[in-house]
């Protein structure tokens, strides 16, 4: 149970928010590839939403930190 409290806490530090005149946006800033492998959390974040137990706010945290993600690479 505490890893998965861990993994919840993970997906929700490198968010950051971003504010533009095209509208808001969250996005993982790079430097965060420097302090944890993105990649390896991209996976256990993937696997928490598709485990049978996972409630709607993990799914939702999920999609948001891979969201935020592919928006930091982008940049």
């Amino acid at each position: 149970m505490q890893d998965i409290d861990s993994l919840r806490v993970l997906l929700e530090i490198p968010l950051s928010l971003v504010r533009s005149s095209a509208g808001n946006y969250r996005h993982v800033g790079k430097f965060w590839s420097s302090v944890v492998d993105l990649d390896a959390l991209k996976i256990k974040a993937l696997r928490l939403s598709e485990n049978g137990d996972a409630s709607e706010a993990d799914r939702r945290r999920v999609a948001e930190f891979i969201e935020a993600l592919k928006r930091g690479k982008e940049e």
